[in-house]
């Protein structure tokens, strides 16, 4: 993606994003938030955190998304299910 075109998308100038990358300015947080939007990611990541998340990140937080809007019962008989299957996959390695 050129500098032009994440420029737009994130609603800055061209200049702006140059000196961003440059470290010349420091940017808002909002600015901030709409760059990993942007570029898809979470903020974390821009900051080189939970690098290892990144395969799968989509997945694991679409679930965990979903457990978390579950009734607290069904919240621990996934959670129950999953330990069960981690600990069986952890005893065949």
């Amino acid at each position: 993606m050129t500098q032009e075109a994440f420029a737009e998308l994130v609603g800055v100038s061209v200049n702006t994003v140059s000196r961003i990358e440059g470290g010349q300015t420091a940017m808002s947080i909002e600015t901030f938030k709409k760059m990993a939007q942007v570029l898809g990611v979470n903020a974390g990541e821009l900051l080189g955190e939970n690098i290892l998340w990144a395969v799968g990140e989509k997945e694991i937080d679409s679930m965990v998304f979903r457990i978390h809007h579950l009734k607290k019962s069904d919240q621990e008989i996934v959670i129950h299910t999953m330990d069960a299957l981690l600990e069986g996959l952890d005893r065949h390695r």
